[in-house]
């Protein structure tokens, strides 16, 4: 028996923790929901500009990148932080009912590495997300190339411009997520986390002159992301995005300090 228990390793944990949350059909829906929304950023082009399709003066003043991030900004502002969040309580609630405590507590593993591998799973689920909406969104460029050259996409170089918007997005994502799961994981309960994060994102909507949201506020924070955008990358204020990185990861710590993995101890069904 105890040969057994010393064969299980890592990336067997790994693996067993990555099928339980794949096989979830709501994680797939939740996380490929941001790369649906990028497509009506170009039907928006469409609609607003139609001098596109005819070559009109107007194609050559307007920056079809600018106006299409302006357009994805306006749905992931209010989208992507409820994704993000409602994303982190299904990951609470996969393992509350699953029971994870009472199984993790025959598996001759680490806890601190059961806590890890939960958290690099979390945090993958945003990195594809992200990337699906990534790749959504360049095939929709090439597509407009191809169907609407009059778009003048080719005329701009902002491939980089475009690779850090994501980014900065994704980071955004990471900080919301840290925060939720450990609210989780603290509070043992599914809605307080929720309430909180819906309370979040209306306090990232307060007036302009609270300017410390902009930089040290996860949901305020998206709006800096789209304002820079052209700005990129002289803009980006890596100092601020390291001050913004500081409650998320005191929640992570009192999670595992506090709670932790020993709370899944807890669960029931």
């Amino acid at each position: 028996m105890k040969e057994r228990r010393s064969k299980i390793n890592t990336l067997q944990m790994f693996e067993c923790q990555l099928f339980k949350y794949t096989r979830n059909k709501w994680i797939w829906l939740l996380l490929l929901l941001p790369a649906v929304c990028v497509l009506p950023a170009f039907i928006y082009l469409a609609v607003k500009f139609p001098e596109f399709s005819s070559g009109g003066a107007a194609a050559f003043y307007v920056n079809p990148y600018e106006e299409s991030i302006m357009a994805i900004y306006k749905v992931f502002r209010i989208l992507f932080p409820i994704v993000m969040a409602i994303y982190a309580a299904q990951i609470f609630i996969i393992d509350k009912d699953g029971n994870d405590g009472r199984n993790f507590s025959c598996v001759p593993f680490s806890k601190n590495g059961i806590f890890l591998i939960k958290y690099s799973l979390l945090l993958f689920g945003c990195f594809i997300s992200i990337l699906a909406a990534y790749f959504v969104f360049l095939s929709g460029v090439k597509i407009c190339n191809i169907v609407s050259p009059q778009m003048n996409f080719m005329q701009y170089d902002m491939r980089l411009n475009i690779l850090l918007f994501f980014l900065r997005i994704f980071f955004v994502g990471c900080c919301i997520l840290l925060i939720q799961y450990g609210l989780h994981l603290l509070t043992n309960n599914i809605y307080i986390p929720l309430v909180f994060a819906f309370a979040a994102l209306m306090i990232g909507f307060a007036p302009q002159n609270w300017q410390y949201l902009d930089y040290y506020y996860p949901m305020g924070y998206l709006g800096n992301i789209c304002e820079e955008f052209s700005n990129f990358p002289v803009a980006i204020m890596w100092k601020d995005m390291l001050f913004m990185l500081i409650p998320p990861l005191i929640i992570t710590v009192l999670a595992r300090i506090m709670r932790g993995v020993s709370l899944l101890a807890s669960m029931k069904n």
